[in-house]
């Protein structure tokens, strides 16, 4: 099914398609390539841009998954920041999760 789904996000731009095509490629077993390619999405956003609340979100859970928690982290804190109403109890039990496994 991942596969249909890249097919019908190919050449969708935005930053909403970005979170559903790195959705597509983790479900696929392909979490790296989700990660590069929402990195590179998020890069080439604007900071008003639809979705960069959630597209910040996927971003923290495939970071932390690679094992990369401190860009998990930030992405977070920039969510609180920025979006504080975007999942904020799930953004706060996260940060505190992370902060903990970094000594923070």
């Amino acid at each position: 099914m991942h596969e249909d789904a890249l097919a019908l996000l190919s050449g969708v731009l935005g930053l909403e398609a970005a979170v559903a095509r790195a959705q597509a490629l983790r479900e696929g077993g392909d979490a790296e390539a989700a990660l590069r390619q929402l990195r590179l999405a998020l890069m080439e956003s604007n900071d008003d841009a639809a979705g960069l609340a959630e597209a910040l979100f996927e971003l923290s859970d495939l970071a932390a998954r690679a094992g990369q928690r401190r860009v998990a982290l930030r992405a977070l804190e920039e969510i609180s920041e920025f979006h504080p109403d975007h999942r904020a109890g799930e953004v706060a039990a996260r940060v505190k999760a992370l902060r903990r496994v970094l000594g923070r």
